[in-house]
């Protein structure tokens, strides 16, 4: 009996590690995956589910079948070095909307011609250097594209993308875009009870629930949201508690990205803004984060957020200082940088660039964004010992329709912009023909 009893035990811990090494998690300002390795997010956005298109944008059609076949241009992410990609989302879409059919007449890109498109002409390749295959193909019918993408609803539809990333090997955050779904002002408890439905459906699934991650609110301040309750706005921290503590009853291993609001006062906006010290709250007149993080502290999921802020150069922002040199990292550190390295009360959290980009052709923005560059990867002046070194992040975007960025791709949607994709590769982005092959 007593023998019994001993391996009774022992099979329940052997259980209890095994649940504990299939989640999700963060240690420090490290994140981790499922099988507790220590991982780095290089992402990119990629929006549609978000604006009435009830798929990812670009895929409506074109003069090249590499711009518009979804698995095809899942597989060019794959080989530019993305390992993760944001999806913003409405509710109002993928639960009301009835999707657009996208099965279209045409012919699968070759091999040749993907490896070409995906190959900087400034790097030569190899001779006899080849795209690695893809990890997991769509079924289709031949002489079809997109055919393979379900129709019955967009719901459906959102998690099979979501799941088809998940299978070639993409972490995916889906991000709730509040510019196109204020459902979290106007009905607060109607916007956790929908996060609700959208996470049981993914928990049913292994392979997605393994590889998707939270970004429960995108860019507060659009619509004035504080981190307290103000006017008929509710607030930040009860939006983010309440849907947390609802998440994780659905499924504890779940990882949550915050963004923050209400700190202009220090040029802080899109999504930024968790500054804490009591000083800096006072002086810039700034919306106090400090009861979130004190109750966070006290909760069981502490260990599943992450700090996700935005940072743009001063053609999107319109700032007028501080986005450059040492007055930009400043801000970065006293805004969020500061939770890797210091963190709050002693607990580390790890930071996730959630959007950042521009159309590169801006002089300031080319220097803002060096310097933001800089800033992440802890490189000369900007290592100023108050944060640690920042490798996760999606770059906004893929979609050649954003107005403020431009894309990754031209406005063609098939054409690389390459002189973005070098900036990526400064910050830790590894493209297919950089990639060393064993002898």
């Amino acid at each position: 009996m007593k023998k019994n009893l001993i391996k009774l035990t022992f099979s329940l811990i052997c259980l209890a590690t095994t649940l504990q090494m299939s989640a999700m998690t963060t240690k420090g300002d490290a994140i981790l995956n499922s099988q507790n390795e220590h991982i780095e997010l290089k992402g990119v956005n990629w929006f549609g589910f978000n604006n009435g298109s009830t798929m990812v944008d670009g895929i409506w059609g074109g003069s090249d079948t590499i711009s518009y076949d979804f698995a095809t241009v899942v597989y060019r992410l794959k080989l530019l070095g993305f390992n993760a990609v944001r999806l913003p989302f409405s509710f109002k879409d993928i639960f009301e909307s009835t999707p657009r059919n996208y099965t279209q007449y045409g012919t699968v890109a070759s091999l040749a011609h993907i490896q070409e498109s995906v190959t900087n002409p400034s790097n030569p390749l190899a001779p006899g250097k080849e795209i690695p295959p893809m990890r997991f193909n769509p079924i289709r019918e031949k002489g079809m594209i997109n055919d393979y993408l379900p129709n019955d609803s967009t719901f459906k539809r959102f998690l099979w993308v979501i799941n088809f990333f998940a299978k070639n090997g993409f972490y995916v955050l889906i991000d709730n875009h509040l510019r196109e779904d204020q459902t979290a002002i106007e009905n607060s408890q109607k916007w956790v009870d929908q996060w609700v439905r959208l996470a049981k459906a993914i928990a049913k699934d292994p392979i997605s629930k393994d590889h998707v991650m939270f970004d429960l609110l995108n860019e507060p301040d659009n619509f004035g949201i504080r981190w307290e309750s103000s006017g008929d706005k509710p607030g930040l921290e009860d939006l983010y508690l309440s849907s947390m503590d609802a998440l994780y009853n659905v499924d504890p291993n779940f990882l949550f990205f915050i963004e923050g609001a209400g700190q202009s006062g220090i040029n802080a906006n899109w999504g930024d803004g968790f500054a804490t010290d009591e000083n800096l709250i006072k002086q810039g007149g700034l919306s106090d984060p400090n009861p979130f993080f004190q109750a966070l502290l006290h909760k069981p999921y502490v260990n599943q957020v992450v700090i996700s802020p935005h940072v743009y150069p001063p053609s999107v922002t319109y700032a007028t200082k501080d986005y450059v040199g040492k007055g930009l990292w400043n801000r970065l550190s006293s805004s969020f940088g500061y939770l890797s390295k210091e963190g709050y009360e002693g607990k580390k959290f790890p930071i996730a660039i959630g959007e950042f980009g521009s159309h590169f052709t801006d002089k300031t923005d080319l220097q803002s964004m060096k310097d933001m560059a800089d800033y992440f990867k802890l490189a000369g002046t900007a290592n100023d010992g108050n944060h640690e070194f920042m490798a996760n992040w999606f770059y906004w975007s893929w979609n050649a329709n954003s107005g403020d960025t431009g894309g990754i791709v031209a406005d063609n949607w098939i054409d690389i912009q390459w002189k973005k994709i070098d900036y990526l590769t400064q910050i830790g982005l590894r493209p297919w023909y950089l990639i060393k092959t064993k002898d």
